[in-house]
């Protein structure tokens, strides 16, 4: 269409063109005024058309890069996964964050083992319990040892030995008397050896003693040994009288 305008434009300003020659005075005024009016549109169509036609073969030559086939790019899922790489990171960061505090933590923290599950190196009849004990004060504990003996009417002494070799850094646990051993004067005591060395013991443990506790750093003793010494036989409670009044370890661990 813009074709035959110009064409159009083109052949009606030849024509007032070649008029104007053949007519005089003021006819020939109007007619270079429309001739010149006519090529200059024609001329600005001709450049408007020659324009598109540059832009569109530049369009055509140099096509719009297209997405992968099956894949849509906007806005909402740029952001979606801006959103989905930071809270990515903020994860990773907290779990590299808790990682460490687990490693310090782990660091930190001792571990450590119950007696009544150290195997001894040997023992005069150490005996351990997974029952409750209740001591002469009213605390309750699930779990003891002491010395045990098969005879009637022997006395509870005796001792255990334990290898550390390095193995354990401390040493800690409580000694009681059971609350039927409560009135009697007499429940025994108990000393620890770090490589025949005394570093813990007890005064004679009877009524109105308090229970014992003990925290020995162990680090540089190869065997631990624990000896006992039995009380009195009962005579406070008429169920307990032929019984060897004794204490009693709980709470007891070796700390790694």
């Amino acid at each position: 269409m813009k074709i035959i305008i110009i064409a159009i434009l083109t052949i009606a300003g030849i024509l007032l063109t070649a008029m104007e020659y053949s007519q005089k005075g003021f006819k020939r005024a109007i007619c270079t005024v429309v001739a010149t009016i006519l090529v200059a549109l024609a001329t600005n169509a001709i450049w408007e058309f020659s324009a598109n036609n540059i832009g569109n073969t530049n369009f055509e030559n140099n096509p719009p890069i297209d997405p992968p086939v099956g894949t849509t790019v906007n806005q909402d899922d740029v952001d979606e996964t801006n959103d989905v790489n930071n809270y990515e990171n903020a994860n990773n960061t907290g779990n590299t964050n808790g990682t460490e505090t687990s490693i310090a933590n782990k660091e930190i923290k001792k571990e450590k083992i119950s007696i009544l599950d150290v195997e001894t190196f040997y023992s005069d009849g150490m005996e351990y319990e997974n029952d409750e004990i209740t001591d002469n004060e009213g605390n309750t504990y699930i779990g003891y040892a002491h010395m045990d003996s098969s005879d009637f009417l022997i006395n509870y002494d005796g001792s255990a030995v334990y290898q550390n070799d390095g193995k354990y850094t401390r040493f800690t646990g409580r000694v009681i008397t059971r609350d039927r051993f409560k009135n009697a004067e007499n429940c025994g005591w108990i000393r620890i050896y770090g490589d025949e060395e005394v570093i813990f013991y007890t005064e004679k443990v009877c009524r109105g003693v308090h229970p014992i506790d003990f925290d020995i750093d162990i680090s540089n003793y190869n065997e631990i040994r624990i000896e006992f010494k039995g009380g009195d036989y009962s005579n406070h409670a008429s169920q307990y009288r032929y019984e060897v009044a004794r204490c009693y370890l709980v709470n007891t661990y070796f700390i790694y």
